[in-house]
């Protein structure tokens, strides 16, 4: 099990990428379906790998990289418990769907997970290059609001800080094979997650509006 390096150790780049490529790579490993395992320092980003003979490097939290890798682990980790979509159905992929698997080019992915519980659903985005995308398009299938709920590039993990909306919709406009699109920012290196709501369709009259003409 030796000579592997850590987790941090392996992510290619200048130092500050390295965490940031290690956020982006926690975000990915926790919003999979699976049980989850992060190994001897691993949650705060020791540099050098698990020695049995030695303690872990608890120094290193002096450090502001690796003491806000551990706040970022710590924000993760209670969103994961929080929902549901990420581990009612751990054990299969009924509650996995892909958004976006074939972008190489641009080193993106997307995907959802939806609770069988409560039918809630997240959209996952991580981003895996050192590019900033403005406008990144996702195909949708419904008209959907999106609110985010984790930004790994936010500067108080050690991320950058790049705009990221905290809110974004679905437009009419036709992408892909679906009928709507969906246009965001993705800072270099990081991972988006955001809670989805379906919104109504053009031609269905809102539930507010039914509701009224009841009255």
């Amino acid at each position: 099990v030796h000579g592997k390096k850590s987790f941090l150790d392996k992510m290619p780049g200048a130092y500050d990428e390295k965490f940031s490529l290690l956020r982006a790579y926690y975000a990915y490993m926790f919003t999979q379906p699976g049980k989850k395992l992060l190994f001897m320092g691993g949650e705060f980003a020791q540099f050098i790998e698990w020695r049995f003979s030695q303690s872990l490097d608890w120094f290193l939290e002096d450090y502001e990289s690796h003491r806000k890798m551990l706040a970022f682990v710590k924000t993760l980790g209670a969103l994961y418990n929080a929902e549901p979509a990420l581990w009612d159905d751990g054990a299969g992929w009924a509650g996995f769907s892909w958004v976006k698997v074939d972008d190489a080019d641009r080193n993106v992915i997307a995907y959802t997970r939806t609770s069988r519980e409560t039918g809630d659903s997240l959209l996952v985005v991580v981003n895996f290059s050192p590019s900033y995308y403005q406008n990144y398009r996702l195909s949708i299938m419904k008209p959907t609001a999106c609110k985010l709920l984790l930004n790994s590039d936010r500067k108080e993990f050690f991320g950058n800080g790049q705009y990221v909306p905290e809110q974004v919709r679905t437009s009419p406009a036709s992408y892909g094979d679906k009928p709507y699109s969906l246009d965001m920012a993705l800072p270099p290196l990081s991972a988006l997650i955001y809670r989805l709501e379906a919104l109504p369709e053009e031609n269905e009259i809102p539930p507010e509006v039914l509701s009224f003409l009841a009255i």
